[in-house]
């Protein structure tokens, strides 16, 4: 988590500042000689494509020992910049800010949503039900595709899904018939994941280590709420063998299970 500025300030997340910044490269450089010798990171914010230097960041990552697999998380700002790399990385892009009725609501309405990029959509009360209703026309659109990712973030503006849980339920249960999907709610957890939730309090997938404060975090789906120590190679280590599990935020997380052993473990192919 290279930075948790942002230059977008959307209403179901907690992060905007849009100031640019820099990295700490010698900081770098001494976190990726902590890490296992073959690791897959992720470069993520807030916002990246706001990193002054991520070029150089780029080229370290990629020549060090120890990383095998990159892969990169951008608003589009980063496409946005014209950076020549993304072609050589595992690029995840949240550039839908909101699908409104038949209008995919973007924010950079220059950047066209391309074929061999994957996308992440929030789906908010107002998308859901709109991919919903407009099925087909976003069905023959090309929204539905596998490097489409469909998923719940925590609303700053405390909204309830629980309002919309159903049609939660109906979307998944559409694209699950269409693709091996994933989709995280948060605040639900029925007990037939009770094993599952624990393991992935124990062994988290999605452990960050966050630049800014120079901690390592168990779970990046909710920084706030989720525990950090200080980040040296020990505390790793323990976070790797399970020794930071006690946890709050995790008793309210949920990953949909859709029958097929899909679960946060393997959301990613470089995760497996």
């Amino acid at each position: 988590m290279l930075t948790k500025k942002c230059n977008q300030s959307c209403f179901y997340c907690t992060t905007y500042n849009n100031d640019g910044i820099e990295v700490d490269l010698d900081y770098l450089k001494w976190v990726l000689d902590q890490l296992p010798f073959i690791s897959g990171v992720e470069l993520t914010g807030g916002e990246i494509g706001l990193i002054k230097n991520i070029d150089e960041i780029y080229k370290i990552v990629k020549d060090h020992k120890h990383i095998k697999h990159i892969a990169v998380l951008s608003n589009g700002l980063i496409r946005q910049r014209g950076v020549d790399w993304l072609k050589d990385v595992e690029y995840w892009e949240h550039l839908i800010y909101e699908v409104k009725g038949r209008e995919i609501i973007k924010f950079y309405s220059n950047l066209d949503l391309e074929q061999d990029h994957k996308y992440i959509i929030v789906t908010t009360d107002t998308t859901t039900r709109s991919l919903l209703t407009n099925w087909e026309y976003f069905k023959e659109l090309g929204l539905f595709r596998p490097n489409f990712d469909y998923k719940i973030m925590n609303h700053k503006s405390q909204t309830d899904i629980k309002s919309y849980t159903n049609q939660l339920t109906e979307l998944y249960t559409r694209l699950n018939n269409l693709y091996f999907n994933r989709m995280i709610i948060h605040y639900l957890m029925p007990n037939y994941l009770k094993q599952e939730k624990d393991l992935c309090q124990m062994y988290s997938p999605n452990t960050f280590i966050d630049f800014q404060t120079k901690q390592l975090g168990h779970c990046a789906m909710n920084v706030r709420m989720s525990n950090k120590v200080e980040f040296t190679k020990d505390n790793l280590l323990k976070m790797i063998n399970g020794e930071f599990s006690d946890n709050n935020y995790c008793k309210k997380c949920y990953s949909f299970d859709n029958g097929k052993g899909r679960t946060m473990f393997n959301n990613r192919s470089y995760r497996q």
